[in-house]
């Protein structure tokens, strides 16, 4: 009987897939959700967050901070929930690739938004991480978040 040779259990490193980390992701925070509170509660969850009125005037107007806020990759967090109904802010969205989550309830305190972004943490991440074109997602009073149907790709 010949006797077979054993096989070492570990891998070479030269047959090894590396695990790619996914890229940290940067929450924008529009300034209609004011930001300070809803900043510092993401960045105790472990999350990076940018104030808009950190990186443009007071009033910018959506169309003119998308463009930017899209080419940094970053992920923009808002109520405001004409952003994706507006002629001139969808096609800005689409363009520059945004992709953004939209508080659906309107009378909560800023206490509370930030609960409800925190809780919606997780999921947003998911979903982030698991496409990089545009996109619009919901985020209910409870947590919740759902992907809202965009027109199709326009462009200028």
């Amino acid at each position: 009987m010949v006797a077979r040779k054993r096989k070492s259990g570990k891998r070479s490193g030269a047959s090894s897939k590396r695990r790619r980390k996914a890229p940290t992701l940067i929450f924008f925070i529009d300034e209609c959700l004011g930001g300070p509170l809803l900043a510092g509660a993401l960045r105790s969850a472990g999350a990076q967050a940018e104030l808009a009125r950190s990186h443009f005037p007071e009033g910018a107007k959506d169309v003119d901070w998308l463009p930017v806020v899209g080419a940094r990759g970053w992920v923009v967090l808002t109520k405001d929930r004409y952003i994706r109904r507006r002629e001139l802010e969808i096609e800005a969205l689409i363009n520059a690739g945004v992709r953004a989550f939209v508080l659906t309830a309107a009378d909560l305190t800023g206490p509370e938004q930030a609960a409800v972004f925190v809780k919606a943490l997780r999921k947003i991440t998911r979903i982030c991480q698991g496409s990089r074109k545009a996109l619009v997602g919901a985020v209910g009073r409870g947590g919740s978040v759902s992907l809202l149907p965009l027109p199709r790709r326009r462009r200028r």
